[in-house]
């Protein structure tokens, strides 16, 4: 089995609730959750997903076959 070299380095903790931040920057020193409830980031907001359509689409009416 192989020895590391260096030993892992200690988790990086939120200033706020002293939660290890895994993954992602530091913002002041906070984690990115603690980071948007206290405003220094903006809200999060979830990307718009559009619905399958009924019928045909644009691409669909588009007829690229010559007669």
């Amino acid at each position: 089995m192989i020895e590391p070299l260096l030993p892992d380095p200690p988790p990086v903790r939120c200033r706020r609730c002293h939660h290890p931040v895994t993954k992602g920057p530091l913002y002041d020193g906070y984690g990115e959750s603690c980071a948007r409830q206290l405003g220094l980031l903006p809200p999060h907001i979830p990307m718009p997903r559009s619905e399958q359509p009924d019928g045909p689409t644009l691409l669909d009416l588009l007829d690229t076959t010559e007669n």
